[in-house]
């Protein structure tokens, strides 16, 4: 099993920036989500790409979002600033959390109820249905948990194989 490195990252949360974050999404994070961003706070991994089935191409993984720091001067990219502008732009539902970017600005997402990850395609929406709709229609699943997502992620090599 190949070992992924993250470049870039930010400071390591403390545990009271893990509680600011809960509260502000008003649901607690995976333990894995918490073990993985107290090690590497958002970055850029080495093994970035996640295969695909069916007719999609393999995705790109650009970056992960950093969980900002308590007291720390507010970041357009961190992971509650995306949080906060997707959910109130209703791009997302409050129950998708942003946690990662590809090169066009889609979000891979941690479902809040289930835990489970998807792909969320900003680009698709449609005047002509409701937001809800438009949500759906943007969703793509991946994964049943962050650990299955983490452990999916792949070379590009190896994701066009």
């Amino acid at each position: 099993m190949k070992i992924n490195e993250f470049t870039g990252c930010s400071s390591a949360p403390t545990d009271q920036d893990f509680k600011e974050l809960e509260r502000t999404i008003g649901s607690s994070l995976p333990t894995g989500f918490k073990i993985h961003y107290a090690k590497w706070n958002g970055g850029m991994p080495t093994l970035d790409w996640f295969s695909m089935q069916g007719d999609w191409e393999p995705l790109w993984i650009h970056e992960f979002l950093s969980i900002e720091s308590r007291g720390a001067v507010s970041n357009t990219d961190s992971i509650q600033s995306v949080y906060k502008f997707a959910t109130s732009r209703g791009i997302l539902p409050p129950t998708l959390f942003p946690f990662a970017i590809d090169p066009g600005g889609n979000y891979f997402c941690l479902n809040l109820d289930d835990g489970s990850v998807s792909y969320h395609v900003n680009d698709v929406w449609d005047h002509g249905l409701t937001q809800q709709e438009n949500q759906a229609k943007a969703k793509l699943y991946l994964t049943d948990s962050f650990e299955a997502f983490l452990n999916a992620l792949v070379s590009e090599d190896d994701a066009y194989e």
